[in-house]
Formats: structure tokens, sequence, C-alpha cells
């Protein structure tokens, strides 16, 4: 059987992988020129995806057979708000989210649909005394403001936390990077991936697809397309998908999460004993430090991350906000990077998360293939907006593939 994957993420990668593995022809295809998608590391720092949470067992178990180690997350996070720090949440934050998180409890084993309609933001609002730490953890692991979560498909993913330790979020980063998570998976491919691959165009004929890059069109018996939601609206389907099917892609969100990247010549916050850690009521949110390299990352979500995008030098600004909110680096600073994946074009957002009317509305035709076509990324798996959900979505739709 030839097959074709389009896109060279995690998915696409993972899923060319094992459809070799099955017997099949393979030919990889990437619109970037690189390979790994929403995945690159840059200087010793992640441009995107980084965190592997202690159950993502689809990420550890593809990490242990390629044989890379991953390392485990140290320090603990500084919380300044309101002019006071603390070394993680004070009680009266602890117990706001432990509020939150006790309501969600109950209610994750079984939602009621009813909740598809209401918000994460409200859900917050009235189950913590104060909401702020809860909405800052949240809005953190969404990737976008509350008021845009829809609480049903918050529940949906709340499923997965309720038998998980108190340290397994963000437990892993991967030792050399995702670059070399990526390096070794191509590695592993009898096909070699073609770049520079817009797809423009599929057209079903018979038992072949047609695949349009533009200069060339190619035949397969079978087509896996891993783009994410926003890129899928770009391509010509003819015939055109099913109304369900263009309704899901439509409607599946996209957050809007950025990262800015300060290199320095030294990791000097270990000289004042900070973790590097930190989340602070600032416009930049939440600060970590690169696994190895003297770098600093602040990540920035939802609104704020619009307003950072336009701003005229914001690396300048995160630069001297860090240095507000914790002095003492700038004379080590070398240069800056801001990683817009709002406005990628082979992205435009972070990564999916579930709106309101989501879950009980167009969800169900997000991941089905439409004939001879299949779809997969982290957007039609369970574990959503995850690199374990790009895993996920990659065994699916091989199975899929494979049956037949």
């Amino acid at each position: 059987m030839k097959v074709a994957v389009v896109g060279a993420g995690i998915a696409g990668l993972h899923a060319a992988l094992a459809l070799e593995s099955k017997g099949c022809e393979v030919a990889v295809f990437e619109a970037r020129c690189r390979l790994g998608g929403r995945l690159q590391t840059l200087d010793g720092y992640e441009a995107g995806g980084e965190w592997i949470d202690a159950d993502h067992r689809r990420c550890l178990d593809s990490l242990d057979a390629l044989g890379l180690a991953v390392a485990r997350t140290e320090g603990d996070y500084r919380i300044l708000r309101c002019g006071r720090s603390t070394i993680g949440p004070d009680p009266v934050m602890r117990a706001s989210k432990q509020s939150v998180d006790r309501a969600a409890a109950l209610l994750a084993e079984k939602p009621d649909p009813e909740l598809d309609g209401r918000t994460l933001a409200d859900f917050v609002a009235e189950n913590a005394a104060d909401p702020w730490w809860p909405t800052v953890y949240y809005r953190s692991d969404e990737g976008d403001d509350l008021d845009r979560i829809g609480l049903l498909g918050w529940l949906h993913g709340f499923r997965h936390y309720l038998v998980r330790g108190e340290t397994d979020a963000s437990a892993f980063r991967v030792v050399g990077g995702m670059g070399a998570w990526i390096e070794a998976l191509v590695a592993g491919l009898e096909a070699r991936p073609h770049l520079r691959h817009v797809l423009r165009g599929v057209i079903r004929s018979g038992d072949q697809v047609w695949l349009d890059f533009g200069a060339e069109a190619l035949a397969f018996d079978r087509v896996l397309l891993t783009l994410p939601p926003r890129c899928l609206e770009r391509v010509a389907f003819e015939p055109a998908l099913s109304p369900e099917k263009r309704e899901a892609i439509a409607s599946c969100r996209m957050s809007r999460a950025i990262k800015i990247a300060l290199v320095y010549d030294r990791r000097w916050w270990e000289d004042i004993e900070w973790s590097g850690l930190l989340f602070a009521d600032s416009e930049l949110q939440q600060v970590w430090p690169a696994l190895a390299a003297p770098v600093l990352c602040a990540y920035v979500c939802g609104d704020d991350a619009e307003q950072w995008t336009g701003r005229a030098d914001p690396v300048a600004d995160a630069l001297a906000e860090v240095g507000r909110l914790v002095p003492g680096g700038r004379a080590h600073f070398v240069h800056g990077m801001i990683h817009d994946w709002l406005g990628d074009p082979f992205s435009q957002g972070a990564f999916s998360h579930l709106a309101p009317g989501y879950v009980q509305g167009p969800m169900k035709h997000i991941a089905p293939p439409e004939g001879r076509i299949h779809f997969a990324g982290e957007h039609t798996a369970e574990w959503t907006g995850f690199i374990e959900g790009a895993l996920e979505s990659a065994e699916r739709a091989t199975e899929e593939i494979i049956v037949g």
C-alpha cells in the first residue's frame, strides 16, 4: 500500500514509522524548510512544545525505545503577586485551586452534557474564594484565557488527572532537546521527507487520492493529513469534505500562546538561588529556564499574547520586565527571540483546546477518516493539546489505514 503522510511533526513522523513497520510504502511531505512542526530546539532551548507529564506513556516509551533520556524538572516556582513573593502558592492560593479541583473531580467521571455551554472561567469563579491562582495555573495549561475554554471540554481532559501525583504535570524534558527526538525518528525512516511541499489540494479519484503541491501532483492509495486545523482549512478538497468534517475543523480552536526566549552568557539566576521558575501577576505571566542552556523562556497566553506580538520590540520589553520582577540578569543578556506560534503560517496557534459547545457538537467528527483520507494531530486526540495526544492520534490513524 502506498501511503502519503502530510506534515512531518511528531504525529506524522510516528505514523510514518509505524506504517513502514507494517509494510507500507510511505512518502512524507512537510511545508516548512525543517522537520518537527511545533517542536523546535534552538540554542539549547525549546521554541515550541517541551514538557512531558509523568503519565504520558507513549512519549516516554518512544524516547526509551530510541535511547533518549529525560530529565525531571527541578526547583520550585517563585510566585509574585501584588508585590509579595512566595515559594510556591501560599495557603490561600492552594486552597482555592484545591476547591476547583475537588468540584471538577465530582463532575469529571460523568459530566453533564449541559456543561458544554459554560466556560472554565465561570467554573473557577464559582468554586474558588480567590480565583487568581487557579486561573493562572489553568491558563498556562490550556494556553489561552479561560473564558475561551469550554467547561465540558476541560473536564474531558481533567479525567486524565484524577489518578496522577502532584508532581506528575510537566515532570520531564528531553535531554538533548526535542530536536534530538525528531532526528532519531527521521533516522529510523526509510522514506526521506520532502521539505517545502505546501499542500494545495486533495483530489479523490476512484481508488486513488491525488495530492496537489502546486508544481506536482502525486497519487496514493491512502493519505494521512496531520496539518493543524487552520492549515487544513486552506486545502481544497475535491470532492469536498463532508459538512460535518468541515464544521469540526472550522470550530476547532487553537490556543494563543507565544514564547519569548532570553539568552544569557550564564545561568545568573542560580547565583541568587532562584530556580528560574516564576508565575507573576505580570503581563509576562510565566517564566522558566531551559533545561541546560543559559536561557529563560517567558510564556504568554491569550489576549496578552496577541498584545505582545504587536509590540515594537517584545524582546527588549520582556528583558525589562524580567529584570523588574527579578533583578540581576541584564548584564549577562546576549540576545533574544520571540516565537510567535499564532503568526506562524503552518500552525496559526500553539496547540488546540476545546471551546464551549465543541464536545457535544462537532468534536465527534474531527478524527474519523473520509474515505481514503485520514486525519491525525493532537487536535484529533483524547490527550488534546499534548505531545502525548499527537502520538495517540498517530496510533489511531495507523490502525485505520492498516485495517482499511
